[in-house]
């Protein structure tokens, strides 16, 4: 108890050191202080806030899309599909454009297409039952799937 009491002295103390006499400045010199704290403020959590990376738009059904196949199983070759439903906890089923159907995707694992990209692909697997039809994707196992 009493080296609490001794700390909290000693806080009141630094507090007391630390508190300004307002009476020494102008108003003028008062507000012209509280505008310079207010724009570090500002900038400070401008700055933060520029550090973290958006948060990636939410998967919708129908979506076109590139995905890891097999990411989980080590997969690193990116396959064009469609998004067939989306979870709330952010995963998704891929409907691969060689028919595959892969469930329960990691965001992380999905990059939506971007407009012409998008529209280029679909037209180019409408044209092509070839395209990726014609490939056998790899599990983690290097055995066809």
């Amino acid at each position: 108890a009493a080296a609490a009491a001794a700390a909290a002295t000693a806080a009141a103390a630094d507090a007391e050191k630390t508190s300004l006499d307002t009476s020494k400045f102008t108003r003028q010199e008062i507000k012209a202080g509280q505008a310079l704290l207010d724009l570090f403020e500002y900038y400070s959590i401008a700055e933060v806030q520029a550090k973290e990376p958006p948060a990636p738009p939410p998967l919708e059904e129908g979506m076109r899309v590139k995905a890891k196949w097999l990411a989980g199983d080590g997969g690193v070759v990116w396959y064009d599909g469609a998004v067939q439903r989306a979870h709330e906890d952010g995963t998704c089923d891929v409907v691969y454009d060689d028919g595959d159907l892969e469930q329960g995707v990691q965001r992380r694992h999905v990059q939506i297409m971007k407009g012409r990209e998008r529209k280029r692909r679909s037209a180019e697997a409408g044209e092509s039952s070839e395209g990726q039809a014609g490939k056998r994707k790899r599990g983690a196992s290097g055995a066809a799937a």
